[in-house]
């Protein structure tokens, strides 16, 4: 079964029978990874997110490219979506995109002290634009 299979079937089984779900992730990837399942779990349960997200309508590439103000892009070096930076960088005119390697999606939980090394930068550096446009 590919990964792909294996997560609709995790997420099946997280929404439906959620302790057997937790017990599968903890005994076949590690305890962080179930502790953000059981986090993901309470946000499915207790929120609106599983039916907001899919009825949330997808930005085309124009609109997407229409955002004039600085974007930084984090991605763990392990995440899928790390291959998005390129394309993300070459549609966003101020974008810069950084890969953190070594982690995954969820890059925010797992490297909070680089993440905010990296959001530091970029306020710093746009209040030094503002500063000298000021001028």
């Amino acid at each position: 079964m590919k990964l792909g299979g294996i997560l609709d079937r995790v997420v099946t089984e997280l929404a439906h029978n959620e302790a057997d779900a937790i017990a599968w992730i903890t005994a076949h990837r590690s305890h962080n990874t179930a502790r953000l399942a059981r986090g993901a779990a309470r946000l499915a349960r207790e929120t609106t997110l599983g039916r907001d997200i899919p009825a949330s309508r997808v930005l085309t590439e124009e609109q997407i490219a229409a955002v004039r103000c600085p974007v930084l892009a984090l991605y763990g070096g392990d995440s899928d979506l790390a291959l998005l930076a390129p394309w993300l960088r070459s549609v966003l005119p101020d974008c810069r995109t950084v890969v953190i390697p070594g982690h995954e999606h969820s890059v925010l939980v797992e490297a909070p002290g680089t993440v905010g090394g990296h959001i530091l930068s970029l306020v710093e550096e746009a209040g030094r634009v503002a500063a000298e446009a000021a001028r």
